[in-house]
């Protein structure tokens, strides 16, 4: 079985260090334009009921209770990062809704630092969504390498960050959609693509044929017949495929490029 990052990560005690971000939390520390000397969760149970994002909360303990967290008990690895999560989105939320003036930023600024440090050790980095909220992707140097690539692409580059997401990690239905739209993306290329890697086209196009991504089981086109984990294995192995195939574009433009630049060395010597 693959390792989690939690267990990848020993050297980082990811408790102690959450502890440590939680304590600093709940010390009453913490002030805002109509709220003074209070802990953060104070501080936020004061403005909840103006945050868009509260559903029909009433405050951060009904919140939580919402999406299944006990925050006061025992949370588990993904339960700690959804609480720095709502923590992150929730500060921004009172910067941009003018409940923090500036002179009362010092401890807001300590907890955005320490969360931000922890997301590192944990080899995650911070994305938004096309409302502006944040979320926690991992660290992924393929990812990363081929959202130069898509510059002007900014739905796929939100799909391909959308993939790493923490929340979506054993969520094989949301897994399938992103690979379905990053099919559908890499569709109107198919041709070209093969002339770059025939190889890795056909196979990406494989398995989105036929892993229920983008056709139910037909007798032209049957499905593979898997448990939900070898489905988010294959899913994984196909995403990175995806990455690949997308890169092969901008490799085909560098080796031309590198032709040219060997012929104009050819001329100097000559």
């Amino acid at each position: 079985m693959v390792k989690s990052i939690f267990e990848l990560e020993r050297r980082f005690d990811f408790d102690k260090e959450f502890k440590r971000l939680f304590d600093y939390l709940s010390k009453a520390q913490f002030n805002s334009e109509f709220h003074l000397s209070s802990t953060f969760w104070n501080v936020a149970d004061y403005y909840f009921e103006k945050w868009s994002n509260r559903l029909t909360a009433i405050n951060s303990s009904d919140y939580f209770e919402d999406i299944g967290i006990n925050i006061k008990g025992f949370c588990d690895n993904t339960e700690k990062l959804y609480i720095m999560q709502f923590v992150l989105n929730y500060i921004s939320f009172l910067e941009s809704s003018y409940y923090l003036p500036t002179k009362y930023k010092a401890p807001y600024k300590t907890v955005l630092q320490n969360i931000l440090s922890i997301l590192e050790s944990l080899n995650y980095k911070l994305a938004e969504d096309e409302e502006g909220r944040s979320f926690f992707t991992k660290r992924d140097a393929d990812v990363d390498s081929v959202l130069d690539i898509l510059e002007n692409e900014d739905d796929i580059r939100l799909l391909l960050l959308g993939y790493n997401d923490f929340r979506i990690e054993k969520d094989i239905t949301a897994k399938r959609t992103i690979l379905k739209r990053l099919g559908d993306y890499i569709e109107p290329k198919r041709q070209q693509y093969k002339g770059y890697n025939s190889t890795l086209t056909d196979n990406v196009f494989h398995l989105l044929n036929s892993m229920y991504i983008r056709h139910n089981h037909t007798k032209v086109q049957p499905q593979y017949q898997l448990s939900n984990e070898e489905y988010i294995l294959w899913y994984d192995k196909l995403f990175k495929m995806i990455l690949h195939i997308i890169r092969t574009e901008e490799i085909s433009k560098t080796n031309k490029e590198v032709v040219v630049l060997k012929h104009t060395l050819k001329n100097l010597k000559d």
